[in-house]
């Protein structure tokens, strides 16, 4: 799940933008030149499921990726 919070700088007690919409984050984020998606794993993994099977689940999504915009590697964090 994500979710994004905006705060006014002079008025920093509460966001003016709270929200987990994929859509609203991204058209926000767009903003600043930063680009959100939100993925449906192809299948469902372990809660602990090691590094490279959770890259090989998202090698579709990972190759798009890295092809659109030259990033040379993914990792797991």
């Amino acid at each position: 799940m994500s979710g994004l919070r905006i705060f006014d700088d002079n008025a920093p007690g509460a966001p003016v933008l709270d929200t987990g919409d994929a859509t609203e984050i991204a058209a926000h984020l767009a903003t600043i030149g930063v680009r959100f998606e939100r993925w449906d794993s192809p299948v469902t993994l372990p809660p602990d499921a090691e590094a490279d099977a959770i890259l090989d689940a998202y090698r579709p999504y990972l190759d798009r990726l890295m092809g659109e915009t030259g990033a040379g590697s993914a990792d797991v964090i």
